[in-house]
C-alpha cells in the first residue's frame, strides 16, 4: 500500500512537470505570436523585452500549466485552494505583520549564507555556482533597474506578483498537498520548501530561501487558504525591488548582505514572529478540526 502510494506521487509530480512544460509552450507560443504581430519588439529595448516574457512564461509555466493539471487531470477545482479562513481583513494584516519582522529576522540567514564556503575538494562545483551566480546577477540587474515608479511598479507586478501567485499554487497548493499524502505536514512543508529553494538554482541564497518555504507552508497548513502565503511571498519579493529602487534613487544605501540588525532588535523580531506564528496557528485551530 505504501508503495502504491509513493507511486502515485512520484506520478503525479511527473504529470505535473509534465503540464508545467507544456503551459512553457503556451507562452513561447505567445511570445512569438505576439512579436509576429509586431505587438512585442525583440530587436528594440531588451529589458522591455525580458520583462514581457518573463510576464508570460511565468503565467504559462507557474499558472496555466498546473491550473490544467489540477482541473483536467486531478479533476478537482482550483478554488479548493482558498476554502479555508475566510476572516480576510485580519488574517491579512497578520500576515503583512509576520512578514515585516520575518523579513529583518531573515537578513542574518542572508548574511550567513553568503559567508558559507566550499571545501577544497569541491572547488570545482563552487567555482560553478558563483559563475551561476554571477550570470543570475546580470540578469536581475537588467531586470531590477528602475527608472521611474511606474517602472518599479511594473517591476512588482513581473517579479513580485505573477511568482507569488504561480508559485504559491505550484509549491504550497500542488506539491506540498501531494506530499501530505503519504507523510504528515511538517515533513510535507520541509520537503516542499527545500524543493522551493532548490529549483531557483542559487546556492547563496538557499537557507533564507529554504526559510521562508518552509514559513510560507505553515502559513497555508494553518490557515488552508493560499492568498496568505501568496501576500506573504508578494511581500518579500517587493520589499527587494522596493530596497533596490531605493538604492537606485536615492542616497539611502541598504543591503541584505552587508547590513545587519543589532542583536537584541534581532530578538526581538525573532520573539515577534514566534509570537504571531502561535496566534496565526491558535486562531485556526478550528480549520484543522472540522
Amino acid at each position: 500500500m505504501m508503495n502504491h502510494t509513493s507511486n502515485n506521487i512520484a506520478l503525479d509530480i511527473l504529470r505535473l512537470i509534465c503540464s508545467m512544460a507544456i503551459g512553457y509552450v503556451i507562452g513561447m507560443l505567445a511570445i512569438v505570436a505576439l512579436v509576429a504581430c509586431h505587438l512585442l519588439d525583440a530587436t528594440g529595448e531588451s529589458r522591455q523585452f525580458l520583462l514581457l516574457s518573463q510576464a508570460i512564461l511565468t503565467t504559462g509555466i507557474f499558472i496555466i500549466g498546473p491550473v490544467g493539471y489540477w482541473c483536467f487531470v486531478k479533476k478537482k477545482s482550483i478554488w479548493s485552494f482558498f476554502a479555508g479562513e475566510q476572516r480576510y481583513l485580519q488574517f491579512t494584516l497578520l500576515t503583512v505583520a509576520l512578514m515585516l519582522v520575518t523579513l529583518f529576522v531573515n537578513t542574518y540567514f542572508v548574511y550567513w549564507n553568503l559567508q558559507l564556503q566550499f571545501p577544497a575538494w569541491l572547488s570545482k562545483v563552487g567555482d560553478w555556482v558563483k559563475a551561476k551566480e554571477e550570470s543570475l546577477k546580470h540578469l536581475t540587474h537588467l531586470l531590477s533597474t528602475f527608472s521611474s515608479w511606474q517602472d518599479l511598479g511594473t517591476g512588482i507586478i513581473v517579479m513580485s506578483l505573477i511568482p507569488a501567485i504561480g508559485e504559491e499554487l505550484v509549491f504550497r497548493g500542488i506539491v506540498q498537498s501531494l506530499l501530505r499524502q503519504r507523510c504528515n505536514s511538517h515533513v510535507a512543508i520541509w520537503v516542499t520548501a527545500f524543493i522551493f529553494s532548490a529549483i531557483h538554482l542559487q546556492f547563496y541564497g538557499f537557507l533564507p530561501r529554504f526559510l521562508l518555504g518552509a514559513l510560507f507552508g505553515y502559513l497555508y497548513t494553518w490557515t488552508q487558504h493560499l492568498i496568505y502565503p501568496i501576500i506573504a511571498h508578494c511581500l518579500n519579493n517587493s520589499f527587494t525591488l522596493i530596497l533596490l529602487f531605493m538604492n537606485q534613487h536615492t542616497s539611502y544605501t541598504f543591503s541584505e548582505e552587508h547590513h545587519l540588525l543589532p542583536l537584541p532588535i534581532f530578538m526581538v523580531c525573532l520573539l515577534l514572529m514566534l509570537a504571531i506564528s502561535v496566534f496565526i496557528y491558535q486562531q485556526t485551530k478550528y480549520l484543522r478540526h472540522q
